[in-house]
């Protein structure tokens, strides 16, 4: 066999394929047939390189020249000295097989393969040889590296194209209402995913977003789904800045606009430049007013409070003149802080400007229990509050300003030096004492004497006392740049806080240490000031916080993190993302998160992710599934939220949409078109499609309930949930589309297809559900309920069958066998009955493994549960030739499927794959380690292909493998052998993040691999630049 090993990129123990870096592609690789077979002609072999005395510490021979022949000559090994460097491959002739390089000694580097050769292998420690042109590297000596392939040979690049879209989604802000949810604002651009649930789509440019979070009661892969959510947008920009919850959970937000803007009322237009908006949400998320304040100039509004009577305050900075309803306020040059009050329905109650011609902003505000009003900022020249001017020392200082309920002065103070001071947040205890939070450079005194920077910017806290004393200050930092952006009040005075950092800041409880870039930090001060916790999350890239909150929830005192990010959380941080198929979180560009956290500890997290940076978010240029047709078509279904170009002329829907496209065996774009489904639904978007043996295509999908979906042959009705589908012939032309009778559907996530064209689709529901055949189960009880249906070719309904559980049960994948019998996967939490007798999990809170059979007419053959008291559950299903299964799932701690037990770590979310016969008896079954994660497998009837990703380094059944960084995710395609011997593994590599997310075989073992990639890749055809975050890729690789 012809071996080759790349660094990076690779099959790593039999088929060639070169790197494939970090990508906004579209792109196939084909291959030409391996050059490994005896010529006509042998030529001769070179002579062996001589060996030194052992007692020498000089370099081993070099091994003579191959002789030339219809195959060339093997080169000369090299020495076992020093070591010693391998012979030449000689030159094939006409018709022949390049020869093969000498391998080299130990520690020594492997020949160079001659025409089509394939270069040396390496000694010990040793580095293999370079393939000749069009030829194969060499395999790398024990612990050595492997060679390089000769150009244009096996992997080399054909033809590549890129389409993809990345924006930003931002959290300001976060607050928690009465009732322990959070609520989070900012803007976003783009699609949105909601920690997988439904995207929301900007209108163009930035819009602001304000939604709820509660705890998931139903299912336990994520610990918050959102309640509501509002986008706050218009044809221009509109950004969020601040939200405050009232007593009643009222929901109020402060931001800036421009052009008009739709926040739930009367549309709002600006003046001209940033105009300030003001809008109050009920508690459910519905308009109650908003307001708008400005006029040419600029005004923002950059935070707000409510007071106990349900008034609000609102700061910010404005310049030329702006009236918020007690009459215009008139700037003195430059920026000048406004502070206004509104009563509870939007009408002023007073306003007030300070400043002087310089630069005075106000950027953070609270409200104690006596109704007074704190507020604090920047100031350059001066601003008098009441008491007198502050002046500013030189550069930006911070003021800190306390007004009573009516306005009125009661004290304000400055602190800074020459250089610059900043205000992060600021919050007010029930006492009345002020909390602080910002950053400086050179020196602050606080009273309690100066603080300075030890260069750059520092995090600097400060208590002061109700009436404006220093209680306690202390600053953090290295010489690089620290800032302190947020602080909250928690109970027993203890004081939370966060910001981001580089180089390295200790906050008293040791010290942490940045990543690289902006890291996050956030810790717990007790009333002293003494350290109680301290953490950090983040990687190279940039990551910060935005927003605090504290409360006393159901769960108990919890604390809530907003903050957005560039790049990834790593596995470890406590801000750490439960992907269904990654412990650790997405990349990022611009993403937002939101984390709950215990406050005594910073412990026991759960977390939110609000961005484009995740699986099956339906959102813009994505490649969500691909299948390979009889003919050797890859067909792919993808989502998109604007225009783009698959290689057929623009494809331009109104709104999100999904996409289906066809490539030839080449690469060529045979077909594509795009319908215009609205945002997925909740809570995991239905985009699903197979491929029929007459290469008929079978698409399933959701969409908002009030959209009429059209999927080529007109609407097809309206639906709680809308749910349709359609059929296309080979060339992509409709042949019929229905709408599903599908209310109450919570999951539907497995569909396939008999070799007679029939379709199995199953699902979850809330209820039973008729799906042409009667209500099934016929009647409701108490319980949850899954379902499977059988549908003709043409869509008539055939049979289906309800079942009736205790708790949770999700199918997760369909497949149908050789004879018609169709194949579930998926998981079940409590007790349930799938016609062989009830299946039972013991415990309460974790899922087992499920696999159950049917016949063609809906009979039960035989149905199996997998697990212990962790988390397990199964992903995939294939099946092979002679009707074998292959079944794909995740486990934690240990799983027994027949074979002894597999072992992982409890929590771990480890990958397993296992071989069943068609009785659902055990052949075999592996695990493959903490850093390897399956996304999906098909089976060319004989062995199994699996795609997924890894990160870090590890060994892949026998083939080592690394990323090079913790911190760098890796898409692999690997292929085992019926008897679950690893064949071969293609590492698709970059700096960044590349996942697999489907993988399809076609009839000539031909794999197709579909996935998304982070940054720009050279692909051999020039560098191909990304749009920014998340762009799709499809490769095809050799059998």
């Amino acid at each position: 066999m012809c071996a080759k090993d790349e660094s990076r990129g690779r099959w790593r123990s039999v088929r060639g394929a070169r790197r494939l870096t970090r990508t906004a592609v579209l792109l196939a690789i084909t291959v030409p047939a391996l050059a490994c077979d005896v010529g006509e002609q042998e030529g001769s072999s070179s002579g062996a390189g001589s060996s030194p005395a052992t007692s020498e510490a000089s370099a081993g021979g070099v091994g003579g020249t191959g002789g030339a022949g219809g195959t060339g000559g093997t080169g000369g090994a090299g020495g076992t000295g020093g070591g010693g460097a391998g012979g030449t491959g000689g030159t094939g002739g006409v018709g022949g097989t390049g020869g093969a390089g000498g391998a080299g000694g130990t520690d020594g580097v492997g020949g160079t393969g001659g025409t089509a050769g394939t270069g040396g292998a390496g000694g010990t420690n040793g580095v293999g040889g370079t393939g000749g042109a069009g030829g194969t590297g060499g395999v790398g000596g024990t612990g050595g590296a492997g060679g390089t392939g000769g150009a244009d040979g096996t992997g080399g690049h054909v033809w590549s194209k890129r389409f993809g879209g990345a924006h930003a989604q931002v959290a300001a802000d976060v607050a928690i209402d009465p009732d322990g949810g959070m609520i989070v604002t900012g803007h976003f651009a783009g699609a949105m995913d909601r920690n997988g649930w439904r995207s929301m789509y900007s209108a163009g440019g930035d819009d602001a977003f304000v939604m709820k979070l509660v705890r998931d009661s139903e299912d336990p892969d994520w610990a918050y789904i959102p309640l509501w959510s509002r986008r706050l947008g218009g044809p221009g920009g509109q950004r969020a800045r601040a939200v405050t919850v009232d007593a009643a959970r009222n929901v109020v937000v402060v931001g800036v606009f421009q052009g008009t803007v739709d926040l739930g009322g009367a549309r709002l237009t600006s003046a001209g430049g940033d105009d300030i908006f003001v809008v109050k949400l009920d508690a459910d998320g519905q308009h109650v007013w908003s307001r708008r304040f400005g006029d040419a100039a600029d005004q923002r509004g950059e935070a707000v409070a409510a007071d106990s009577g349900g008034n609000i305050l609102v700061t910010g900075r404005f310049q030329g003149t702006v009236d918020l309803g007690s009459g215009p306020l008139v700037s003195a040059g430059g920026d000048d802080v406004f502070v206004a009050k509104l009563d509870p329905d939007g009408n002023a109650v007073w306003s007030q400007r300070f400043g002087d011609a310089a630069d005075q902003r106000g950027e953070a505000i609270a409200v104690d229990s006596a109704d007074d009003v704190i507020v604090a900022g920047d100031l350059k020249g001066q601003a008098d509050f009441g008491g007198g001017p502050l002046v500013s020392a030189g550069g930006d200082d911070v003021f800190v300003a306390r007004l009573d309920a009516h306005g009125e002065h009661l004290w304000s103070k400055r602190f800074g030096d020459a250089q610059d001071q900043h205000v992060g947040d600021l919050d007010a205890r029930a006492t009345g004492e002020v909390l602080l939070i910002g950053d400086l450079e050179g020196q602050a005194d606080f009273g309690g004497g100066p603080l300075v920077s030890a260069g750059g910017r520092d995090v600097f806290v400060a208590w002061l006392s109700v009436t404006g004393d220093h209680l306690h200050s202390a600053r953090f930092g290295d010489e690089a740049d620290q800032r302190g952006e947020a602080i909250a009040s928690a109970e027993g005075d203890v004081s939370l806080l966060a910001g981001e950092f580089q180089g390295q800041i200790d906050l008293g409880a040791g010290p942490l240490t940045s990543a690289g870039g902006d890291d996050l930090f956030y810790a717990a001060l007790d009333g002293s000031g003494a350290p109680l916790w301290s953490r950090r999350a983040g990687d190279a890239q940039d990551q910060r916080a935005a927003g605090l909150a504290w409360k006393v929830t159901g769960q108990g005192p919890r604390g809530m993190l907003a903050g957005r990010y560039d790049g990834q959380f790593q596995p470890g941080d406590l801000i750490e993302c439960r992907d269904h198929n990654f412990p650790g979180c997405l990349p990022g560009w611009d993403d937002s998160f939101v984390v709950e956290f215990a406050p005594s500890t910073g412990g026991d997290a759960s977390q939110c992710h609000l961005g484009e940076g995740r699986q099956d978010n339906g959102v813009q240029h994505s490649i969500l599934e691909v299948a390979a047709d009889g003919d050797g078509n890859a067909v792919f279904l993808g989502a998109l939220g604007g225009a783009v170009d698959l290689g057929g002329g623009e494809l331009a829907p109104g709104g999100p949409a999904i996409f289906l496209g066809k490539l030839s065996p080449a690469g060529e774009h045979l077909w594509s078109r795009a319908f215009d489904v609205g945002p997925p639904l909740s809570p995991t978007p239905i985009r699903r499609m197979v491929v029929d043996s007459a290469g008929n295509i079978v698409l399933l999908v959701g969409a908002e309930a009030s959209l009429d979906i059209d999927l080529g042959g007109g609407p097809v009705g309206r639906g709680i949930p809308a749910i349709a589908m359609a059929k296309y012939d080979p060339s992509g032309a409709h042949l019929w589309s229905k709408r599903l009778s599908t209310g109450g559907v919570r999951w539907l996530d497995a569909l396939a297809v008999d070799g007679a064209g029939n379709i199995f689709l199953s699902g979850s529901s809330d209820t039973s559900i008729d799906f042409g055949g009667g209500r099934v189960p016929p009647t409701n009880t108490v319980g949850r309920y899954a379902f499977l249906v059988k549908l003709s070719p043409g869509g008539e309904h055939l049979w289906s069958r309800g079942f009736v559980g205790t708790d949770y049960m999700r199918p997760w994948s369909a497949a149908a066998d050789g004879a018609g019998n169709v194949i579930v996967v998926g998981a079940l939490r409590g007790t349930a009955d799938f016609g062989g007798g009830p299946l039972s999990k013991a415990t309460r809170r974790s899922d087992d493994v499920l696999i159950v059979k049917y016949d063609a007419l809906g009979n039960h053959l035989w149905s199996k549960n997998f697990g212990d008291d962790a988390w397990q559950s199964g992903r995939a299903v294939a099946v092979d030739a002679d009707d074998n299964l292959f079944v794909m799932g995740k486990f934690g701690s240990t799983l027994d499927l027949g074979g002894g037990p597999l072992s992982s770590l409890p929590e771990a979310n480890e990958s397993f794959l296992a071989k069943l016969d068609p009785l659902g008896n055990h052949l075999w079954s592996k695990g493959f380690g903490l850093h390897v994660w399956v996304s999906s497998i098909a089976s060319d009837g004989a062995s199994v292909l699996l795609g997924g990703s890894f990160y870090g380094s590890g060994d892949f059944v026998g083939s080592p493998f690394s990323t090079g960084s913790q911190s760098d995710y890796d898409a692999f395609a690997a292929r085992l052998s019926g008897a679950g011997d690893l064949l071969s593994v293609a590492q698709l590599a970059g700096p960044d993040v590349q996942q697999a997310w489907s993988v399809a075989v076609d009839s000539g073992g031909y794999a197709f691999v579909a996935g998304s990639t982070v940054g720009e890749v050279d692909l051999g055809g020039g560098t191909l630049a990304a749009d920014g975050t998340e762009d799709a890729f499809l490769v095809k690789l050799a059998p």
